[in-house]
């Protein structure tokens, strides 16, 4: 028999495996898995990706939006936030013991934290992974926000919409970002380094 005329098929659910699963917003905490960052182009416009390592040796794929859809610059807020160093810091890890994986009670709002649309410049993609890349280079780990799925294969873990998603089921309270925990060059104080996205027809009310 032909597969190709199989209309009816016998289905029985012990023969499925995993398959697509649906995306759940969330926040993946994890190290940076060196020289994985990469231009890719797909079909929702261009993205830098680079992976990130959690607990177990599990990676998670993070495509992150550095141009729009139709070609056009998204807009970058790149913002540092001075840390006080963690109540169970040591005199080697200011950020406390690591807690890798996924949050999956991760909450992040652009308008609740009182960005607006003129914090935003754009930027070409190039100057966008350029920076980027620099800074996940120094990052101790890395928190990225966005919308989590688990494509069922062995490295099928990953994350996206990294941006202002107003669209998003749980809005306003589920934007995307990236957070980078890192120590000041200078004082060796530890920080956060947050680059906020944005694409050009989205405006934050």
């Amino acid at each position: 028999m032909s597969y190709y005329r199989n209309t009816r098929p016998q289905l029985n659910r012990g023969q499925f495996i995993s398959g697509n699963s649906p995306l759940t917003y969330g926040a993946i905490i994890g190290t940076l898995e060196v020289s994985t960052e990469r231009p890719i182009q797909g079909r929702n416009g261009d993205h830098l990706q680079f992976y990130l390592k959690t607990q177990d040796n599990r990676y998670y794929q993070a495509d992150v939006n550095t141009r729009s859809r139709d070609g056009s610059d998204i807009g970058v807020y790149i913002a540092e936030e001075p840390l006080p160093p963690a109540t169970d810091a040591t005199p080697t890890n200011p950020f406390g013991p690591e807690h890798l994986g996924f949050d999956g009670h991760a909450l992040l709002s652009y308008r609740k934290i009182g960005l607006t649309d003129q914090d935003f410049v754009a930027l070409d993609y190039t100057r966008i992974e350029g920076q980027l890349e620099a800074d996940l280079g120094a990052a101790r780990f890395v928190m990225a926000y966005g919308m989590a799925f688990d494509d069922g294969g062995p490295n099928g873990k990953g994350i996206h919409e990294v941006h202002f998603n107003p669209s998003a089921p749980g809005a306003p309270d589920q934007d995307g970002a990236l957070a980078l925990y890192t120590l000041d060059a200078q004082t060796m104080a530890p920080k956060r380094v947050w680059y906020f996205f944005k694409f050009r027809d989205d405006n934050i009310p």
